[in-house]
């Protein structure tokens, strides 16, 4: 699980897209970090993103057709590699 403001790595070499694997990507100014599949309904190349909050409806799976990656100018940033806990110790 990732926390608001913790930092992670991003290989930024690895945009493949390989099911069930946690990656970076931008949507306009947004920058989501989420697990994605491929989804081909509406043409390769589009892909469906899905957040592990189990609140559905406050965060719903995302699906992304080819046109609407284009249209949107969606970029996909890099694959999750590493999680870097670094919490502030209470005192």
């Amino acid at each position: 699980d990732l926390y608001p403001d913790q930092k992670i790595s991003v290989d930024t070499s690895a945009k493949k897209i390989y099911d069930g694997e946690i990656y970076a990507f931008t949507k306009g100014s947004e920058l989501k970090i989420k697990i994605l599949f491929n989804w081909a309904q509406e043409g390769s190349g589009g892909f469906k993103a899905v957040s592990r909050n189990p609140d559905k409806v406050r965060y719903p799976d995302e699906y992304y057709s080819p046109a609407q990656i284009e249209s949107e100018h969606i970029q996909v940033i890099g694959q999750y590699w590493l999680k870097i806990d670094g919490r502030k110790v209470r005192r």
